[in-house]
């Protein structure tokens, strides 16, 4: 692909601007840019506050218990980390629930008016379904008797009015109805005819009169079939109890006392998790220090001769060492079986060696034995 020279010097250009913090600090700053909560993880996201609370914590703690291994202190800094957690949890569930319960009216009242605007975008979808949903409670009539009222205002209009298709459709749909459905609705037979088109109106209807005065006729039967729509929507209203709804408006601030959704659940797992965490390392702090208390580390015992050949510097060896020595060098000789370095075991050889250069002059009693002397 052929790359024109416009758009290399735009990449060049892009390329000389910032491509993220570079210094430590600004390392620092930017590693904080997605910090939400800071109840999980190893305790790098946590806020300076924080930060500084865990310190503070882990030195009480730690003149309390009084660890003396370095897996307990270990466990005392987990405790103190875990218990600062779980005190920032709650402080945030109480500041969120109180913020809810102080909306929770409002919240409720906002719930239902997008519920109601929803079910009345959805009428076209399905208007039965629609029209018996917004029939259950106050505010639903209220938002069907608002919407028949405008169709009515449009209608009643100097002249003719306004009267289209679309009006057409919509009062199909504030029946519950769609507008092809057969047989033909009274709504559609009057429609036709506030625009011209008779044919579908009953035998007699209008009969008589003019277009325009026909037409007339239709918008002011319309009308009337409004009205009953109204008034019967009314009655609707009238037998809703609206104690109840009322009762549900007034108990929003005591449901919002526990919330189901998905970040309030999360934040109670997290509260959960560090006290379960700080109760078992609490748990695992105090086997360790009656393990450490039963069976106390012994140190080991310093050995004598250092490591031989290519693993490292020898120890000088002790006068019992050397004394064993010679005693074993003299036996061999006795017995015949010295007949030079050669006949003495490989180790015995290094460990002569390391004699004849420590004791300073020992090794001159060993050359008679050696020479087979």
């Amino acid at each position: 692909m052929i790359v024109s020279t416009a758009r290399i010097l735009a990449s060049q250009a892009n390329g000389k601007k910032s491509r993220g913090p570079t210094t430590p600090e600004g390392k620092a700053v930017s590693r904080a840019n997605s910090y939400k909560h800071g109840m999980t993880g190893a305790g790098v996201v946590l806020p300076e506050e924080d930060l500084t609370e865990v310190g503070q914590r882990f030195e009480e703690l730690q003149a309390q218990f009084n660890p003396s291994t370095p897996m307990g202190k270990i466990l005392v800094h987990r405790i103190a980390l875990c218990s600062v957690r779980l005190e920032r949890s709650a402080e945030h569930e109480a500041a969120y629930l109180g913020e809810k319960i102080r909306h929770a009216r409002a919240d409720h009242d906002e719930r239902r008016q997008v519920e109601i605007a929803s079910l009345l975008d959805d009428l076209a979808r399905q208007p039965a379904a629609s029209v018996g949903k917004l029939l259950r409670s106050p505010d639903g009539i209220d938002a069907l008797i608002g919407a028949w009222e405008g169709l009515r205002a449009d209608l009643d209009r100097p002249g003719l009015g306004v009267w289209s298709s679309v009006h057409d459709d919509r009062a199909h749909h504030l029946s519950g109805r769609r507008v092809e459905e057969i047989p033909i609705s009274r709504i559609h037979e009057l429609s036709t005819a506030i625009r011209g088109d008779f044919s579908l109106l009953r035998e007699g209807e209008g009969a008589g009169l003019d277009v325009e005065a026909r037409r007339a006729w239709a918008r002011d039967r319309l009308i009337e079939y409004i009205d009953e729509e109204l008034t019967a929507l009314g009655d609707c209203l009238g037998g809703i109890d609206r104690e109840s709804w009322e009762q549900d408006r007034e108990e929003a601030p005591k449901r919002a006392l526990f919330d189901i959704s998905k970040a309030a659940v999360l934040a109670r797992r997290y509260e959960a998790a560090n006290e379960r965490g700080m109760f078992r390392a609490l748990n695992d702090l105090r086997k360790v220090e009656k393990e450490a208390a039963e069976n106390p580390i012994k140190p080991s015992p310093a050995c004598p001769v250092g490591p031989l050949g290519s693993f490292g510097p020898a120890s000088e060896p002790t006068d019992d060492l050397v004394e064993e020595f010679e005693a074993e060098a003299k036996t061999l000789a006795i017995e015949g079986f010295i007949g030079g370095l050669t006949s003495i075991p490989a180790s015995n050889r290094v460990e002569f060696g390391q004699l004849s250069a420590i004791s300073g002059g020992r090794e001159g009693r060993f050359e008679p034995l050696l020479a087979g002397k």
